[in-house]
């Protein structure tokens, strides 16, 4: 029996249950509330997001850990019986038939929130069983391919970039990443297919450790290496010799660090890589781009994306489309492209591989390139493209106020119609565009609002 009388307890993460009101009982009661794990503690309570670190130093000290239920019931009734732990059982088993109902629905990140609810609950007895169950559930999901085409770090900035890693709705949340760092693999870390290293901010040596973690090996298929430069080209060096990345399909990169593009160019760690995110920050290196563009693998790439904002040497060599444009046949595998930011679309226009784009993504940073843009698309060879998405500029405006943007895709009405004559089938506007930029445009182009997301 556990008693909460004369206790001193560490409280690790968000404790819901806990109210002002208890101070007067925990004072009755003689109990102290702590927030670091020290010699003094007896009992650690465990909340939402809590440190997996308190978690282990309490087991490898034997004290005593509350969570959930248990810890309401402690504050209820003043004492946990042992056989309590037969209730937390049950309590289990009723978390599993809810979770089979969220599954059995269509992908979201409720949902998978859900599954890591269940699985950082679960008691270690039932966590293979339940790791099985999920895998087998999670098998139908795919990934969500409106963000996985995402042309800035502006929307996954907005709305929490660590969650959305290349589409995928399985990422690995940072206490997850915590774990594996501080704690060790875990059966349930092999759920994870997105990780993403903009959100941890880790160390070094933690950030090397993280990709050798073997439960990670064959379910890992998108991967963000962030923007923390404290990643130096060692990192790099272990991204390349790891040997858990044979199925990542989707790299996001920010050639930033010095020999980091030299580095990554070479890596043979990741043979079923198709899916290239280039995306530039204020500390891009104009050699480190080009590095990147000669690699051998870009030869594999059927989607790539470029997000580089305009710098003092964007035609010395840090626009992409420059070095691939003095390539021949450069990207012969390329289906999809994705632009954003502040693209000149004459660079762009240079690839030998244009011809054969059949899906293009355009996110131009302003009205004035988005207009340009999209007239100078339809003056080039655009015979397999099928697929035009500009939704994204409709759905998070920045500098300019989104009638600005509605205006532009009305004036490009003509360059749009022109490349339907071609052979576009199909016009993404998404749902935040407004009503009357719908109307301008043929309905069997655009099709119902919102399709195509």
């Amino acid at each position: 029996m556990i008693r909460l009388q004369d206790q001193v307890v560490c409280v690790s993460g968000k404790v819901d249950v806990y109210r002002p009101s208890h101070d007067r009982l925990f004072a009755e009661r003689g109990v102290r509330i702590v927030d670091e794990l020290d010699d003094d503690v007896t009992l650690l309570a465990l909340g939402t997001h809590w440190s997996t670190r308190d978690e282990a130093r309490a087991r490898a000290r034997g004290i005593p850990i509350v969570e959930g239920l248990e810890l309401r019931a402690l504050l209820r009734d003043g004492y946990l019986l042992e056989d309590h732990e037969r209730g937390r059982q049950a309590s289990l088993d009723a978390s599993i038939s809810e979770l089979r109902g969220r599954l059995a629905g269509a992908p979201s990140f409720a949902s998978w929130e859900a599954v890591v609810c269940a699985l950082d609950g679960c008691v270690p007895e039932r966590l293979i069983e339940l790791v099985r169950y999920v895998t087998r559930e999670l098998m139908t999901w795919g990934r969500d391919e409106h963000r996985a085409s995402w042309a800035s770090t502006t929307q996954a900035d907005r709305y929490d970039g660590a969650r959305y890693v290349g589409g995928e709705w399985c990422t690995a949340p940072l206490h997850w990443v915590d774990e594996i760092v501080h704690v060790g693999p875990q059966p349930k870390h092999r759920l994870i297919r997105g990780l993403s290293f903009e959100g941890p901010r880790l160390e070094r040596a933690d950030a090397r450790r993280l990709l050798t973690n073997r439960e990670l090996g064959g379910s890992l298929r998108a991967l963000d290496l962030g923007r923390d430069q404290r990643l130096d080209y060692m990192f790099y060096e272990a991204l390349g010799a790891s040997e858990n990345l044979g199925a990542v399909e989707t790299l996001i990169a920010y050639p930033q660090t010095h020999h980091s593009g030299e580095t990554l160019a070479a890596q043979t760690s990741m043979p079923g890589l198709r899916r290239f995110h280039m995306r530039g920050t204020r500390n891009t290196h104009s050699n480190e781009v080009r590095a990147l563009c000669e690699a051998p693998w870009f030869d594999q790439i059927e989607v790539f994306e470029s997000s580089m904002t305009e710098g003092r040497d964007w035609y010395g060599g840090l626009s992409p489309f420059v070095i691939l444009s003095q390539r021949p046949n450069a990207l012969p595998s390329l289906k999809h492209l994705i632009l954003g930011d502040q693209i000149d679309p004459r660079t762009f226009g240079r690839l030998d591989a244009f011809d054969r784009i059949e899906r293009l993504t355009y996110r131009p940073r302003r009205p004035v390139y988005f207009d340009a843009g999209l007239e100078y698309l339809s003056r080039v060879d655009t015979r397999a493209l099928r697929v035009l998405d500009v939704s994204q500029v409709f759905e998070a405006p920045r500098l300019d106020p989104l009638e600005d943007w509605a205006e532009a895709m009305i004036r490009a009405r003509p360059d749009v119609e022109r490349m339907a004559s071609l052979g576009l089938e199909r016009l993404i506007l998404g749902p935040h565009a407004p009503q009357r930029v719908w109307d301008a445009f043929p309905a069997d182009l655009t099709g119902r609002a919102g399709a195509g997301l």
